[in-house]
């Protein structure tokens, strides 16, 4: 990335790790549900 993406590296970050914290939760449900 670097000092020209400072801005946006954040949110994507940020909407990154939400989107892996939803994918998990549903992995870890749909095994505990199995």
């Amino acid at each position: 990335m670097g000092i020209a993406y400072d801005g946006a590296t954040p949110v994507k970050a940020s909407i990154y790790a939400v989107f892996q914290t939803i994918f998990e939760a549903l992995i870890c449900t749909s095994y505990d549900l199995i």
